[in-house]
């Protein structure tokens, strides 16, 4: 084994040996010190600055064209101002005006007999859990719970599952403001003690 691994390694540094002495003896693509090929000066003439009329002569600009020029450019960006100045202003539409009503919300009321209590979870109460669920339900305007979820844990979720599937059956007197039933949201503790 041993010798195998000597005649690798021998191999290896044969291999070495063999790529070095051949790159030295051809050219290199860059030597430090040489400026690099796109830095060379150019060998050819610069091409003419091409006329509007394609037979490549040369410009020559003289100061009479370049202030033909200027008044050409300064015309051109004045169109959009007399054009904005001879258009007739743009009144705004009107727009519907919703009164804000500012009197406080009524929060939902339980309603006496519809508000179930929650199932202890059989698993929860062999183990002796106990604890209360903070349950947070959106109630709608019809009185019924559109979104019921966990406000605060109890540290089980056997009984945060609980308390949830009972928030989902409770029935509300809706929120109200000036009078009208609206959307409110509620929060209701929910304790769970083994043994009840």
């Amino acid at each position: 084994m041993w010798w195998a691994v000597l005649l690798a390694v021998a191999a290896g540094m044969l291999l070495f040996a063999l790529i070095w002495t051949r790159s030295r003896s051809e050219p290199e693509f860059y030597r430090p010190g040489e400026a690099p090929a796109d830095a060379v000066s150019a060998d050819y003439t610069p091409l003419p600055v091409p006329t509007g009329d394609g037979t490549g002569e040369t410009i020559e600009i003289t100061p009479e064209t370049a202030a033909t020029q200027e008044r050409e450019r300064a015309e051109i960006q004045q169109v959009p101002a007399r054009v904005a100045e001879t258009a007739p202003p743009v009144e705004p539409a009107p727009q519907a005006h919703t009164p804000v009503s500012h009197s406080p919300i009524v929060p939902p009321v339980p309603l006496s007999g519809r508000t179930p209590a929650p199932t202890y979870p059989a698993r929860a109460n062999r183990r002796g859990e106990s604890g209360t669920v903070m349950v947070e339900a959106m109630i709608g305007a019809d009185g019924v719970p559109t979104a019921v979820r966990v406000a605060r844990r109890s540290g089980s979720s056997d009984l945060d599952r609980a308390a949830v599937e009972a928030g989902r059956r409770w029935r509300f007197q809706p929120a109200t403001q000036d009078g009208r039933p609206v959307t409110g949201v509620v929060n209701v503790p929910v304790s769970f003690q083994p043994g009840r």
